[in-house]
């Protein structure tokens, strides 16, 4: 099943910095083992190919699995930095399935696995600023407590951000210019509180439209190292499996095939806006 989303379409798609993950799911420890072969391999490919800086440690979340073996189990995260983080690793998400034999199957026998990568933006803190040329300003006679002095004189302020129609009303200060100033900061925070229920609406939208099950029948990719070969499904090709495990270089060639064919398919999207645009929808 086809998971790539356009960048438009995407929270965050021009952000620089990525938090991936790739997840052991259907194949216990041999999930595991591959998921964390996965990370290395994007690592290495994102470092040494496309220039990206990669962190992990704090953010890794990844267990040993108490064989003795050094194997590990579980999930694990990583953040890439760089140009394109997006444009090139968005191609990844999905289910990825391995064919092999496990070191640990002391029977030898074939065993089908599978890892889900998915990649969430690093978005930068919201900032908020309130321009007083954006807002409607009334002085009106306080109706609070302050004594005489509060509710005869016109310190009382409301105003209204004209862009969002938020509205507040102020008589904290006796003075009009600093119930105006404190007017100013209660908008900007019920601004700022609506920006980030927004940014988390759309990280959780985002994540949502990766989110698989891991199941084998879903997979996008499979790795399969009797046969020293990768196979893309969406693409309907083979390649060289030790290209891709070895520093992942043969996803530069995929990737670029990828972003070659966005490219297209948003050149035509646009020539064919333009076109209607000229010529009417009876084209």
């Amino acid at each position: 099943m086809e998971r790539r989303l356009r960048s438009e379409d995407v929270v965050g798609s021009s952000s620089k910095t990525w938090t991936c993950t790739v997840a052991g799911k259907a194949g216990g420890e041999e999930a595991g083992l591959f998921a964390s072969e996965l990370a290395e391999m994007f690592k290495a490919y994102a470092k040494e190919f496309r220039e990206m800086r990669v962190s992990s440690g704090e953010d890794a979340d990844q267990e040993a699995s108490g064989t003795g073996e050094g194997t590990v189990s579980g999930t694990f995260k990583f953040q890439l930095t760089g140009n394109d983080v997006y444009r090139n690793f968005h191609h990844e998400i999905g289910v990825h399935k391995v064919q092999r034999v496990p070191v640990t199957d002391a029977a030898g026998k074939m065993q089908t696995s599978t890892a889900v990568f998915t990649m969430m933006p690093v978005l930068d803190p919201v900032a908020v600023n309130v321009h007083e040329s954006d807002c409607k300003i009334d002085f009106v006679r306080g109706s609070g407590p302050g004594g005489q002095g509060m509710q005869s004189s016109s310190n009382c302020v409301v105003l209204t951000h004209k862009p969002t129609g938020i509205s507040v009303k102020c008589h904290q200060s006796r003075s009009a210019l600093g119930n105006k100033e404190l007017a100013l900061q209660m908008v900007a925070q019920q601004i700022l509180a609506q920006k980030v229920r927004e940014q988390h609406s759309s990280l959780h939208a985002a994540w949502s439209s990766q989110w698989s099950s891991g199941e084998r029948s879903d997979k996008m990719r499979t790795y399969n190292y009797p046969q020293n070969r990768v196979t893309d499904h969406r693409l309907g090709k083979d390649y060289s499996l030790s290209t891709f495990m070895e520093r992942g270089s043969g996803l530069v060639g995929l990737h670029d095939e990828f972003n070659d064919i966005n490219d297209r398919e948003q050149l035509c999207s646009v020539l064919l806006k333009h076109i209607k645009n000229e010529f009417g929808s009876t084209v």
